[in-house]
């Protein structure tokens, strides 16, 4: 079997990364950014263990540039683990079923993708509320 390491806390928390992640789940699925928010499928994506090919996913509904800023952003906050050797873009196709992540990505990049204020301010607010 195939295993996909799942994304890392970064080094910006310690004892709220659990509730920021929570939090930010609970905020996408109110503003209609992932289909629906599972707690433990959620909380596991974001565990920093290994998982099997083919479990938890989590439907993005809205543009896919969001998620893939979102995650970027998060990578960027050190609240999870980016670069290369944490394979990213992987995890973002694997977990949110977005193909192509680097081209999309590549699409906006240098700059922010349209709308991605209200990514910010998700995070913010997430933030804030801890």
């Amino acid at each position: 079997m195939d295993y996909i390491p799942t994304f890392e806390k970064g080094e910006r928390f310690n004892d709220d990364y659990y509730d920021f992640i929570k939090a930010l789940g609970i905020e996408l699925e109110k503003e209609g950014y992932i289909k629906q928010y599972i707690q433990d499928k959620w909380m596991y994506i974001f565990s920093g263990l290994e998982t099997f090919e083919g479990e938890e996913t989590f439907e993005w509904l809205k543009a896919k540039n969001h998620c893939i800023y979102l995650i970027d952003s998060l990578v960027e906050d050190k609240i999870i683990l980016g670069g290369l050797e944490n394979k990213i873009d992987s995890k973002i196709e694997r977990f949110f079923k977005i193909k192509n992540v680097a081209q999309t990505r590549y699409s906006y990049y240098p700059n922010k993708p349209k709308s991605s204020e209200q990514i910010d301010y998700i995070i913010l607010r997430v933030l804030n509320s801890l």
